[in-house]
């Protein structure tokens, strides 16, 4: 073809120059005025060929043999730019790019014209020797017009790509892959002694490639690539190239892979209950993903008596909880989880046979004070009220299974500050499911509030008949007796406290018999309205009145007891100080102060003898001494008594 142009210069070049001024003038003003219509572009446009497709035509190969001798062409070396070519050695075949920078017509074909000086065969020019020229025609069919470019030089040796690498094995490690490749040269003239690749890796979680240069020998490469997530997806690809070539071969084919997962290396969380005949609970929480990077298969119990080591068992679960009767020896008890690669460190748990430690430590951790659950389209809620004790919880445990099924139990883990929670997992319908809720404050598990509710219908149980169970000053308990209707969907109640119009309301679980309103005012009439959430009248449970009482039993106990004892102390103290001065201090009379004794010491006195009666007299009436009493008969006579000084003659009928 270069021999051909040659040829086609010298020898017309008259012709060529008329040929040219012709093209100026005619056609050459058809596409500067269409250009001047429509702006400059850039069009991207490209070829491969393969060395088989290629015909010789003179010193030229050409896919389209009317491309040999090329009538009248346009000449325009500058509508094409950024030129250029590699050659694939396991296809033998050359790609050429290049942008067309012009306004002609988009509807526009193109062709490549292979040629040299000396040319024997198509295929040859594509050897490791090759070099020749390549021309770039143009057909603008519209305007039936004929482009040709300027001639591109082309050395086949420096265009060569090498051809895709294949990856060969990857050997994954927990946090490493080890990747090998190689590069297929057979069938090909070439050989590659040093190469250059490239390995791009990328977890497929992301769409960020990673990549790392690595240099390799003969065509084939290893490399381990390091720093990986455990149990994740990965995928790798290669790309090379020889050193001394210019293009990069393409990436391989993308292999998609997998790191094995850690042993857990981290200790679970366990929390304990012993109630009831030594009957411990233990719950533990499932543990983080990125502890382990894989499935967990199950946990291991192993309990043993430090009194009697032959009372010791170990068993495995895939449960969250676990419970154990023990006898009233001390235990020692091991909880780890375990995968395909290991067994996490254990947690130990003492426990001990003191009964008021154990007391203790279950009181220590109160039970929520009701549980409410709902239906919302595919998804079930759960709620409760945890009262004023969120400040000895520290997390809740939410357990669901279905009735009867207890392998099917599922847990969620909620913070402290959380009551409601949506239920994960696929739940199925038409199925009753019995959900719990646990408080737990560090290694202490709480008494659990459970309720039954269906993913249609929401909590299970109606609301049944509340009365008045017992009134004090300050309190007042209702009792629900049995309802009258199963599985009507009640998820909530609602008591509402009436006074005056002040109204309060107070959620009650559904599965509560008694409920206590407290901090009531004493002798106040109340009323209580027993409210369902689903139920339309707002009083499905009826009306209950009521009035506190004045004073408690307490209170009177209070009042009176303090009383008594009162009256029974002034009366002791009273009989005890008149026996004492009875024993102690007896009254003596004082002549001084009675007024016969003032009327006797007065002057003398006249006294008309009186009969005396004997059975009026007292011997506290004798007086002191000196005097004398006789008594004489009823004929008169006369008795001498002596005194000592003087003699007295008394009648016998008078004093």
């Amino acid at each position: 073809m270069m021999m051909y142009f040659t040829v086609y210069r010298m020898e017309h070049n008259c012709s060529l120059w008329a040929f040219t001024f012709l093209m100026l003038l005619c056609p050459g003003v058809l596409f500067l005025t269409n250009g001047a219509k429509e702006s400059n572009r850039t069009i991207y446009t490209g070829l491969k060929i393969k060395a088989a497709d290629l015909t010789i035509c003179d010193n030229a190969c050409v896919i389209d043999e009317a491309n040999c001798i090329p009538r009248f062409p346009y000449i325009n070396p500058d509508f094409v730019n950024n030129f250029s070519c590699f050659y694939a050695p396991s296809e033998k075949s050359i790609t050429c790019n290049w942008n067309i920078v012009s306004s002609y017509n988009e509807e526009m074909t193109y062709s490549l014209i292979f040629s040299r000086n000396i040319l024997y065969s198509c295929p040859s020019i594509f050897g490791p020797l090759g070099r020749f020229n390549v021309t770039i025609i143009g057909r603008d069919n519209m305007n039936k017009i004929k482009l040709l470019s300027s001639h591109f030089f082309v050395l086949i040796e420096t265009i060569v790509k090498t051809p895709s690498p294949t990856i060969t094995s990857i050997h994954a490690k927990n946090t490493s892959l080890h990747v090998k490749w190689s590069i297929n040269m057979d069938n090909t003239d070439w050989t590659i002694k040093q190469q250059q690749c490239e390995v791009h890796y990328r977890s497929t979680s992301s769409h960020q490639w990673s990549k790392v240069d690595v240099n390799g020998t003969s065509g084939n490469g290893v490399y381990t690539i390091n720093g990986l997530q455990p149990f994740s997806e990965y995928s790798v690809a290669v790309a090379c190239k020889a050193a001394d070539y210019t293009y990069w071969s393409d990436r391989s084919s993308e292999v998609v892979t997998k790191t094995p997962e850690n042993p857990p290396t981290k200790l679970l969380d366990v929390c304990q209950r012993v109630e009831g005949h030594r009957r411990l609970t233990l719950l533990w929480k499932a543990l983080e993903d990125e502890d382990f990077r894989g499935p967990i298969l199950g946990y291991t119990v192993h309990y043993k008596s430090r009194a009697n080591q032959s009372l010791s068992r170990t068993f495995n679960t895939t449960n969250l909880k676990a419970n154990i009767v023990l006898t009233e020896d001390e235990y020692e008890v091991w909880v780890t989880a375990y995968n395909t690669v290991g067994d996490s460190p254990f947690r130990l748990i003492n426990v001990t046979s003191d009964t008021e430690h154990r007391s203790h430590l279950n009181s220590a951790v109160p039970s929520v004070r009701g549980i409410w659950a709902s239906s919302q389209g595919n998804n079930m809620w759960v709620q409760w009220d945890a009262g004023n004790a969120k400040e000895l919880i520290s997390e809740f445990a939410i357990e669901w299974a279905v009735d009867g099924k207890p392998a099917t139990s599922q847990w969620l883990r909620a913070n402290s500050t959380t009551d409601t929670v949506a239920l994960q997992g696929k739940l199925q319908p038409n199925s009753r499911f019995n959900i719990s809720v646990y408080p737990i404050y560090k290694s202490i598990c709480g008494p659990p509030k459970s309720i039954q509710a269906t993913l249609e219908d929401g909590a299970l149980g109606d609301i049944g008949t509340w009365d008045l169970a017992s009134v004090t000053k300050n309190t007042a308990t209702l009792q629900k007796k049995e309802p009258n209707v199963r599985d009507n969907s009640l998820p909530r109640i609602t008591m509402k406290l009436n006074r005056k119009g002040n109204v309060q309301d107070f959620p009650v679980s559904s599965d509560e018999q008694y409920f206590t309103l407290r901090n009531l005012t004493p002798n106040t009439k109340y009323s209580v309205q027993v409210i369902a959430e689903n139920c339309n009248s707002g009083t499905c449970g009826g009306t209950i009145q009521f009035q506190t009482l004045q004073f408690d039993i307490e209170d009177i106990f209070a009042i009176t007891i303090p009383t008594f004892l009162l009256i029974l102390g002034a009366l002791v103290i009273f009989l005890s100080v008149t026996v004492y001065r009875s024993n102690f201090f007896p009254v003596i009379p004082n002549p001084s102060k009675s007024l016969v004794g003032k009327w006797l010491l007065e002057t003398q006195h006249e006294i008309a003898p009186k009969l005396l009666q004997l059975e009026g007299l007292s011997a506290l009436h004798v007086p002191s001494d000196g005097y004398y009493i006789q008594v004489k008969p009823s004929e008169l006579s006369v008795i001498t008594v002596s005194t000592g000084q003087t003699q007295l003659a008394v009648q016998h009928d008078y004093i």
